[in-house]
């Protein structure tokens, strides 16, 4: 419980109203401190899925903002910093392309944002990942959340050992872990690449 006594605040900001809630503590370590093996990959995999398959079925009273808020929000930052024209063409193509993208309710819905390894924790007891911090949350393709996990990956793979082959295994791994628990479609796959075109902007 936080000071008050409460187990859950909300909390007004300049930036809207924020739930926060402390845990006491999750089984196991970072995923980035474990040694990331195939059954640690797939392990973490299975995490992301299982989120996926509950957001499927999650009816919210009160919904976190999407992807095109996220935009109109970018797009607004741009044109108070007068950002260079190219940098808001290239906002106008990502918008454009977006809309042309099927949404869902298989392929879209609250997603993590943040499904990295300092966010998932792993137990060798139960050889299965916990989640934490779900701040970031958001309404997306899900396939936001696997290409986001997978480039951390590859953005911190020498840090966590995964270098050359071992880091398309890890991430075979992970994507075979995933499947075990949801859908990933062909749709998916080729979503991944303009997903990562919009994670630059």
């Amino acid at each position: 419980p936080s000071l008050s006594g409460k187990k859950l605040l909300r909390l007004s900001t300049p930036w809207g109203s924020y739930y926060a809630v402390a845990f006491q503590a999750v089984p196991g370590v970072p995923l980035g401190q474990a040694a990331l093996t195939s059954d640690v990959m797939r392990a973490y995999g299975r995490a992301l899925g299982q989120l996926h398959a509950l957001a499927a079925e999650y009816r919210p009273k009160t919904k976190k903002w999407s992807h095109l808020e996220a935009l109109d929000w970018i797009d607004r930052v741009l044109v108070r910093y007068d950002a260079p024209g190219e940098i808001a063409a290239f906002s106008r193509k990502l918008r454009k392309e977006l809309a042309a993208l099927p949404e869902t309710s298989a392929n879209y819905g609250l997603i993590h944002y943040d499904f990295e390894c300092d966010n998932v924790f792993f137990d060798s007891g139960t050889v299965s990942c916990w989640v934490i911090d779900f701040d970031d949350g958001m309404y997306h393709w899900y396939a936001m959340d696997i290409e986001r996990a997978l480039s951390a990956l590859g953005e911190d793979s020498e840090e966590l050992g995964l270098t050359g082959q071992r880091l398309e295994e890890a991430e075979s791994e992970f994507l075979c872990g995933y499947r075990e628990e949801y859908l990933y479609t062909q749709e998916m796959e080729q979503f991944r690449p303009f997903l990562r075109q919009l994670e630059t902007l």
